[in-house]
């Protein structure tokens, strides 16, 4: 596999990565929910998001959710719900409205344990929002319905380009990095149960083992 220049990714390779991030934004349509359940990660936009719907009246009521990640780890002094909760905070959402979920490390868990903790404190939720980076929102709504798949569902994320998020990102190597990543679970993760299976149009595969082969492998489960 051939190195990266951390600093000089060209614009082949950016439409390339592009194919991933387009195919892994749903872009849906979102209602009023009792909950938002907010999953946390290294992205602080997805805080802002999620505070943003709320303002607006779309829910009453957020869990936020994460430990330490596995960008999050060894950055963070703070779990990112506690980090997401603090920024709520300073917004003027009040502590009742809130719950910290500060264990998750990954997808699966940011839902099964908000979902656990929602059973246990506030039966009365039916209808959740999962709110996320805009280029989980299919890898997190696919963990979702495997594991409830019964419950109504929605998912939001800032509204964002491709071009734009790069732009915002300290680190594009790292975007790029995280989504091969998240495209190898959704190839890998319905097999393991952990998620419903999704279809995956050729040339997204394609795109998926170019940039593998362009050195993109750092978010794999098992470098390729």
């Amino acid at each position: 596999m051939k190195g990266i220049n951390h600093n000089n990714i060209d614009q082949q390779t950016l439409n390339i990565a592009k194919l991933l991030w387009d195919y892994q934004r749903l872009d849906l349509a979102i209602e009023n929910v009792d909950c938002l359940l907010v999953m946390g990660c290294h992205d602080l936009g997805v805080a802002q998001h999620a505070i943003d719907l709320y303002q607006q009246g779309l829910s009453p009521f957020i869990v936020f959710s994460g430990g330490f990640g596995k960008v999050t780890r060894g950055l963070w002094h703070e779990p990112e719900a506690v980090v997401f909760a603090k920024l709520a905070h300073q917004a003027g959402i009040d502590q009742q409205h809130i719950m910290v979920e500060p264990n998750a490390q990954n997808c699966g868990e940011n839902i099964r344990f908000s979902m656990q903790l929602l059973a246990e404190h506030k039966p009365q939720v039916k209808r959740v929002m999962l709110v996320t980076k805009p280029y989980l929102e299919r890898r997190a709504l696919a963990t979702f319905k495997r594991h409830y798949p019964h419950w109504p569902v929605w998912i939001s994320s800032q509204a964002c380009e491709f071009a734009d998020y790069l732009q915002q990102s300290n680190d594009p190597t790292l975007l790029i990095n995280l989504l091969v990543g998240d495209l190898q679970r959704i190839l890998l993760y319905p097999a393991m149960g952990f998620q419903v299976e999704q279809t995956i149009p050729k040339a997204v595969l394609d795109a998926y083992t170019q940039l593998i082969d362009l050195g993109f492998h750092q978010g794999l489960l098992l470098k390729q």
